[in-house]
């Protein structure tokens, strides 16, 4: 499977749409795009991965290094699917990147 994006702008805030496979083949897009959405100072950052089916461990390295980034930017995960849900518990990022839980109709703290 590929991987697509859409960056998008309301007001002063950014959304990235995501959907596929974030693995070593497309980083450095997702990273350029995260960047490019940065540099426009939104007040917050949306990213949609309802449409992700895969993530691997450098593609968490890009989200915790945008989220680490958005100084000023509140950045939110939203639509997150329980597989990658999975992945970013098991590295232990999950509480980090998605305060709250965000909305895999999961409570935070339920094993996935």
């Amino acid at each position: 499977m590929g991987f697509s994006q859409a960056l998008t702008r309301s007001g002063d805030v950014a959304r990235i749409a995501m959907s596929g496979e974030i693995d070593l083949r497309v980083h450095d897009q997702v990273r350029a795009v995260l960047v490019e959405a940065l540099a426009t100072a939104p007040a917050r950052l949306e990213l949609d991965l309802g449409g992700l089916d895969l993530i691997d461990s450098r593609g968490v390295g890009v989200l915790v290094g945008v989220h680490r980034a958005a100084v000023g930017c509140t950045v939110e995960i939203t639509r997150l699917q329980p597989p990658v849900a999975r992945v970013l518990r098991d590295l232990g990022v999950f509480d980090v990147l998605c305060p709250g839980g965000t909305d895999t109709g999961l409570p935070p703290d339920r094993d996935l």
